[in-house]
């Protein structure tokens, strides 16, 4: 793409051309987000501390309207969680 930016000199300035991905640490915000993610890695951000952690990593089993489970841990209240999103392991 650049090069036929260039090519076509569409862009008169310097410039860098970024590409990415929406999906590859999208943040899980709708029910069907949830669902659609459901047995991946999570990483899950809080707005404060909770049970010591600002953030944990797991996988995401169950979500509903109060709540967030990850495997082999309580449920967690979704007021206390900030942001959820795929977990990336380079």
């Amino acid at each position: 793409m650049g090069k036929i930016l260039d090519e076509q000199g569409i862009i008169s300035h310097h410039y860098i051309l970024e590409v990415s991905s929406p999906g590859l640490d999208r943040v899980l915000k709708k029910d069907r987000d949830y669902i659609r993610e459901r047995g991946k890695m999570v990483d899950v951000t809080f707005y404060a501390p909770y049970n010591g952690e600002k953030s944990i990593t797991g996988v995401l089993m169950d979500n509903d309207a109060q709540n967030l489970t990850l495997e082999g841990q309580e449920p967690i209240p979704k007021d206390k969680i900030s942001q959820v999103r795929l977990h990336i392991d380079f």
